[in-house]
Parts: structure tokens; C-alpha cells; sequence
């Protein structure tokens, strides 16, 4: 009679090495505002997925940079340094739901996500909540006029792996 046992331990074995617990690094990462003469904001951060082989989109690190003046961020994707090769990284931050749609540096939402194409289209993407006091994000402010705020070591994300997806749409253009 045939046993499935060693069968069914050396399948779950190659399931539990093969699949590993992907997730985004941000570092560094930095949001400036200032408020006068104009009121300016900056997200600038740089992102990848350290532990993916070129199946899951690689490690590749890309800079993004987001910039708006007023005190609505766009709600458009901004598209992180491509170079038109796998992976591409897109961002947008969302203000906290308490700041009456208003950014502030001291708490907001950043949405990232990465498509790539490995025989079939995917994308990871990750909400991150970020809040001044929470996992060593801090901020230090000018005289009245700007705030500078950062995390001391950078942060990570786990993130969310979809297949078959179309490309971004709803791109910044600048």
C-alpha cells in the first residue's frame, strides 16, 4: 500500500521554503512642509522589496518623490524614479481622516504599490498608516514656518500580492 505521509511532508516542505513573507523597506524616509511664503509638502522615500528573487519582482530600490503645494495632496499615483524595467513603484499619501482632508506631516496614510510582470501581470501594494510618536517616527519643527519629520531607522510594510492586474492608471502628470 502506498503511504502519502512522506508524500504530503516533503510537499508542505517545499510550499514552506518556497514561500516567504514578502514586504516593502522604506528607508530613508523624509516628509518636509513648509508654510510660507507658500505652503509646500514633500514625501521622499526609498522603496523596495528586499527579499524577492526576480520571480516575486526582485529587490530592486526605487526613489519616490512626492511634492504638492496647498494643503490637499493629489489624488493621482506618482510614479517612483522608472526606468521602464521591472518593478515599477507607484505612491500617493492620503491625509488623515481627523485633518479635514488637509495634510499634515505629523499623521497621514501613504499608499505604494509595485507592478511587475513575471509570465503573468502582479502588484504588491501596502497602506501605511503613519503617525508622529508610532514606530520611531518623529518630528522637529522650524520657527513656525516648516516641519521636518522622518523615521530614525526607516520602516517596513508587509504588503498584499495580487496577479493578472492591469497596469496604474489615474498617473500624475507633471
Amino acid at each position: 500500500m502506498l503511504s502519502l505521509k512522506p508524500t504530503t511532508a516533503l510537499l508542505t516542505t517545499l510550499l514552506a521554503t518556497s514561500t516567504q513573507a514578502l514586504y516593502f523597506r522604506l528607508i530613508p524616509f523624509t516628509t518636509t512642509s513648509t508654510y510660507s511664503p507658500t505652503e509646500c509638502h514633500t514625501v521622499t522615500f526609498t522603496i523596495n522589496n528586499p527579499d524577492a528573487v526576480f520571480e516575486q519582482g526582485g529587490s530592486y530600490p526605487r526613489t519616490c518623490n512626492i511634492t504638492w503645494t496647498g494643503c490637499t495632496p493629489p489624488t493621482c499615483w506618482t510614479s517612483c524614479d522608472d526606468d521602464g524595467l521591472s518593478p515599477a513603484y507607484y505612491a500617493r499619501v492620503l491625509p488623515s481622516s481627523t485633518s479635514n482632508n488637509k495634510f499634515s506631516p505629523e499623521a497621514f496614510t501613504l499608499e505604494v504599490e509595485e507592478y511587475y510582470v513575471y509570465r503573468n501581470s502582479a502588484r504588491n501594494n501596502a497602506t501605511i498608516y503613519i503617525s508622529e510618536g508610532e514606530n520611531e517616527y518623529g518630528c522637529s519643527r522650524g520657527e513656525g514656518q516648516s516641519t521636518t519629520c522622518g523615521f530614525a531607522e526607516g520602516t517596513t510594510s508587509d504588503l498584499t500580492a495580487t496577479y493578472s492586474v492591469p497596469s496604474r492608471d489615474n498617473v500624475c502628470a507633471y
